[in-house]
């Protein structure tokens, strides 16, 4: 992802202003976290619609529901039933905050190493019971998911399993506000002319831009992520037309002026002629 800037104009692909829209700041709905709010507002944090869209997913993560801990092991991606019993701060301390919570055959901790605390003991409620989903690892032969990615209510996961994608991160942001701020933008995206032949997309087994958009930000599988894709030539083809149009703006931009001319003095011509040993 390209690194946010407010007034950064966007190189146009293809006719003048075409991508634009694109550029324009991602607006949160009224009902959005006012967290997210507050962050996106900060000076140098603007997020552009086009730095969201083109930041891919890299992985797909299938939670497998399990009914205790005793059937899933480390390292596994499962979601369980728990319910929260308590809260172990430690924010304050350079600790990682710990919401205890209890599964069917034993103690469970989650583990946050960023976030507002307030938040994490409004969202992780003591008594409560949820559908959390995460990667199992142990830590003082203690069960422990650290940064849980699911969060749902129980019955959520009635086919058995949940499938998450997983996008590189972003500094400030977690994964799930980072993914509710792509679906904005997707939501949001603007119908756009094609900028290439329809020849020559057609000849390369080419999807148009938008299209190419939707597909990447809901692979299926793995297979979904492979470079090779026709979505991601897509926007390989893309990238590489706007490298190619700003090289060719910036040479036209060169030779639109005119260089300075020089001063040809004479008499400093005669002077080092004479001072030659040789004639010319």
């Amino acid at each position: 992802m390209s690194k946010p800037s407010g007034s950064a104009p966007l190189v146009p692909v293809g006719p003048d202003r075409l991508l634009i829209p694109l550029a324009g700041v991602v607006r949160l709905r009224q009902n959005e976290e006012r967290l997210l709010a507050r962050l996106l507002e900060r000076p140098g944090r603007v997020v552009r619609r086009i730095d969201l869209l083109t930041h891919l997913p890299r992985a797909i993560l299938t939670f497998r529901m399990c009914e205790s801990l005793e059937e899933a092991r480390e390292g596994d991606a499962v979601a369980m039933a728990l319910v929260v019993t308590a809260h172990r701060s430690g924010f304050r301390f350079q600790r990682p905050h710990r919401v205890v919570c209890r599964a069917a055959d034993g103690p469970l901790h989650l583990v946050f190493f960023q976030g507002r605390e307030a938040i994490l003991r409004r969202r992780f409620a003591p008594g409560h019971e949820m559908i959390v989903g995460g990667i199992l690892s142990r830590f003082n032969d203690q069960w422990q998911m650290v940064h849980p990615t699911l969060v749902a209510r129980p019955g959520r996961l009635a086919d058995g399993q949940e499938r998450q994608t997983v996008y590189p991160s972003i500094k400030e942001l977690s994964l799930p506000r980072l993914r509710r701020l792509i679906e904005l933008a997707l939501d949001g995206l603007p119908a756009v002319p094609e900028w290439h032949d329809p020849a020559t997309l057609r000849d390369l087994g080419l999807p148009g831009f938008n299209t190419a958009l939707q597909a990447l930000h809901a692979p299926a599988g793995d297979a979904d992520l492979r470079p090779e894709l026709p979505a991601r030539r897509r926007l390989a083809l893309d990238e590489l037309s706007a490298h190619q149009l700003a090289l060719a703006l910036l040479r036209r931009h060169r030779r639109a002026a005119a260089a300075r001319p020089l001063p040809r003095p004479d008499d400093l011509r005669r002077r080092v002629l004479r001072a030659l040993p040789f004639a010319l």
